[in-house]
């Protein structure tokens, strides 16, 4: 077994070298159990071996501009990533590819929504593959459902200064408790964070 301290400095290593030939990278999610997932200006998802530092696969997407946010789904022997990006748009994409192997290209892809101004991050629930949440600049927290045949999501709350303040704030950070995942974390343009109890939520303003 590799010291640590080593391993995470090939890692970094191989990770710079990897995308210091890509286009600006806006989305570069780590996850030792699956490929490594770059998302960048041209739109495209980009799947690596983490040992290799050879790219797997070259993902097209729904998006228009610069993704933000990209992971593969749970469980899904990479077969399904959900994204983000600064036109707004929450795309699943169904990529053909079993366990991030593969020719690239895409298969199935939808739009799951639209928020107003730029999204932000996703975050997936530890405990449910199914279940995410989406953010943005328009101050919308959605839930979403993979289950869910309409593929509907549920806004759950706006961000705001205050219950009293009619002006929504811009949110550009998300995060979900790893063992209490009903309590969500927004921040975005005030000066402090809101922990959400999604259990109470639902009512949307």
């Amino acid at each position: 077994m590799p010291d640590p301290f080593c391993y995470i400095i090939i890692l970094l290593f191989t990770l710079f070298v990897l995308v210091s030939s890509l286009p600006l990278i806006g989305s570069d999610v780590f996850d030792l159990n699956s490929p490594q997932l770059t998302g960048s200006d041209d739109t495209d998802i980009k799947l690596f071996d983490i040992h290799s530092g050879q790219m797997r696969a070259s993902i097209s997407t729904m998006h228009t501009n610069n993704i933000f946010w990209a992971k593969d789904v749970p469980q899904s022997n990479g077969q399904k990533l959900l994204s983000c990006a600064a036109d707004g748009r929450v795309v699943l994409t169904y990529t053909g590819l079993e366990g991030g192997r593969g020719g690239g290209g895409g298969g199935y892809r939808q739009v799951l929504h639209r928020h107003r101004g730029r999204a932000h991050r996703l975050a997936l629930l530890p405990d449910d593959p199914d279940q995410f949440y989406s953010c943005g600049e328009d101050g919308c927290l959605l839930g979403y459902d993979l289950r869910d045949s309409n593929m509907t999501p549920r806004l759950l709350t706006t961000f705001r200064e205050s219950t009293r303040d009619a002006l929504r704030c811009s949110v550009y950070v998300l995060g979900v408790h790893p063992y209490r995942p009903h309590e969500v974390a927004l921040g975005g343009g005030q000066a402090r964070v809101k922990i959400y109890d999604t259990r109470r939520l639902g009512g949307g303003e």
